[in-house]
């Protein structure tokens, strides 16, 4: 597949896609790219405040008490209304799901150790550590290509 980008200051912003057929991939792809360009918000609450959250800013989403929370580079936690499955719909495909409870931003892992029980784990750039579930190990190691 080749790629093609002309820079005009006086052009429409759009991405346009020419394919043969319609593949697995070039959909991926498009969910992806309808996913980072129409960027998502969501709505935190941290006290009586509710935030808007960029997503650019979260390292990780942990589901404590059945209650999901926003974690913030700066390890600020933000309670969200939506469930775990809602979230992962409509963020970008730099979040990955670990475990049944949490999921992470991949542009945030600092470095990865593996156990000798089989394990992953995950250091994250804000100074948390999590490990991911051995359910979800195949996807977390085809997405960072391990």
């Amino acid at each position: 597949m080749k790629i093609e980008i002309k820079i005009d200051a006086n052009a429409e912003e759009k991405i346009i896609v020419s394919a043969k057929q319609m593949t697995s991939d070039l959909s991926e792809f498009l969910k992806d790219a309808e996913k980072r360009f129409n960027r998502p918000k969501l709505n935190g609450r941290l006290d009586e405040k509710v935030y808007l959250i960029d997503l650019d800013k979260i390292a990780q989403f942990v589901v404590v008490n059945k209650q999901v929370n926003a974690i913030t580079l700066n390890n600020t936690a933000l309670r969200l209304d939506q469930r775990l499955y809602q979230i992962e719909e409509v963020v970008a495909s730099n979040f990955v799901r670990i475990s049944k409870s949490e999921m992470i931003n991949l542009d945030y892992i600092d470095y990865l150790k593996l156990e000798p029980n089989g394990l992953v784990q995950l250091a994250m750039k804000n100074g948390n550590t999590t490990y991911a579930s051995r359910r979800y190990l195949k996807t977390i190691k085809e997405r960072l290509s391990l």
